[in-house]
């Protein structure tokens, strides 16, 4: 059975969605190395869990979505400014509930972490993977996750956030999503999602 990189991620409300694009938008990136967010592919996301894991433990993580969405959802967020680092991302504010609602999915994703994190693992459709994506996954359990290492964000592209200004400080959170990783963390499919309600 083959395994898959996946992302326990937050959705964005539909108006944050489409500020993240426009920033995205907004950002100078190089042509040949670059973030481009959508509604269809690299949607815009908040991180809460990654890791390699076989495919057929999918339906379990469905489901185990599910139950996490109920319990967590809809979850009160804001916005904390634009933070630079290999690329640029829009800071969101860390909470206890957003803490609680990480550490649960990251328990549960890496119980099932399965494999090397290899090229094949990932989603290819909209770009080659490069090092740092593979690297940020490998890492992911002992560099990104927990309490006092989590550090939730938007990845908008490469480039410098100096002209850009955030015109959304807090939002509601309603959507849960599992995604398949691509080039630089990007959301490139997602697999399934969950409200919550279902």
């Amino acid at each position: 059975m083959s395994n898959i990189a996946v992302d326990i991620v937050l959705l964005l409300p539909t108006p944050v969605a489409q500020m993240a694009i426009e920033l995205s938008k907004a950002l100078k990136q190089p042509l040949n190395d670059r973030i481009d967010l959508g509604t269809t592919s690299s949607l815009p996301h908040i991180t809460l869990a990654m890791a390699v894991i076989k495919e057929s433990d999918l339906p379990l993580v469905k489901a185990r979505l599910a139950e996490i969405a109920r319990k967590h959802l809809p979850i009160e967020l804001n916005t904390d400014g634009f933070i630079a680092k290999s690329s640029c991302w829009l800071g969101i504010a860390v909470t206890d509930k957003l803490l609680k609602l990480h550490q649960e999915a990251t328990d549960f994703l890496l119980s099932l972490a399965s494999g090397e994190v290899t090229l094949d693992v990932f989603n290819t459709q909209y770009g080659e993977i490069e090092k740092g994506t593979i690297d940020w996954v490998k890492d992911y359990p002992s560099k990104y996750a927990g309490y006092y290492l989590y550090s939730p964000h938007v990845t908008l592209g490469i480039g410098d956030s100096a002209d850009l200004s955030i015109s959304i400080k807090e939002f509601k959170a309603t959507e849960m999503a599992l995604c398949h990783i691509g080039s630089h963390g990007t959301c490139a499919k997602v697999l399934f999602s969950s409200k919550g309600d279902a």
